[in-house]
């Protein structure tokens, strides 16, 4: 039987590090075992400086990480690599085309993030949205558009030049009476936008009726 190689798909600067990635990757197989074939067959780099936190990234095929950052606790690098791995799993990055990227890392991290704590990860830290699961992904995207639009915030910054997206989830949504606010006033254009859907309907079908009787009168 052919020895399987431990640290297999693991690039790192030295081998002490490989190590410990190669066990937070078992400790993920243990513990989420519906990402076990991505976990297995991606290639995880530490790159010593992953982006977005300086924990963890994709590409959509493989995984970037910053060792130092994850492998001194266990329960946070099994949560990044699993965060990572259900990424490729869901084909996040290839959903985000035509989207606002920025938007769409928020939303895919909120729903990622409150699943793999609903299956028992430790949450660590990053994008934690109040009920982002329960609206689904559309809803919520749609949903910090509206913030925003409300906000009367055009796009996102650089840290310290103004609304970033540290900001917006942890700042705004992270304070329920700014997210009651905004909750409010996305609920009111919800429903001006369902008057208007109605409204809109009845006067195509008054129209309708009239131009029946049109018809039908001058058929006679």
């Amino acid at each position: 039987m052919k020895k399987r190689n431990f640290t297999a798909n693991i690039f790192a600067s030295n081998e002490e590090a490989k190590w410990k990635i190669a066990y937070l990757r078992e400790q993920v197989k243990l513990q989420f075992p519906f990402l076990t074939d991505i976990i297995e067959r991606v290639q995880i780099m530490d790159s010593g400086s992953a982006t977005r936190g300086g924990v963890g990234a994709t590409d959509g095929a493989n995984i970037e990480i910053n060792a130092g950052n994850i492998t001194g606790s266990t329960k946070l690098g099994v949560f990044v690599l699993a965060h990572e791995a259900y990424n490729i799993k869901r084909n996040d990055v290839e959903k985000m085309e035509g989207k606002n990227r920025e938007i769409s890392n928020i939303v895919t991290d909120a729903i990622i993030n409150a699943n793999l704590r609903d299956m028992g990860g430790e949450f660590h830290g990053g994008v934690d949205i109040p009920s982002a699961r329960e609206w689904g992904e559309e809803k919520l995207y749609n949903f910090i558009i509206d913030t925003l639009n409300y906000m009367k915030i055009d796009e996102f910054r650089e840290p310290g030049k103004g609304m970033n997206e540290k900001d917006l989830w942890q700042g705004i949504l992270g304070d329920r009476g700014k997210w009651s606010e905004i909750v409010q006033y996305h609920d009111e254009r919800q429903r001006e936008q369902e008057e208007r859907r109605m409204n809109a309907g009845k006067k195509r079908e008054k129209r309708e009726k009239q131009e029946e009787q049109g018809r039908g009168i001058t058929a006679a």
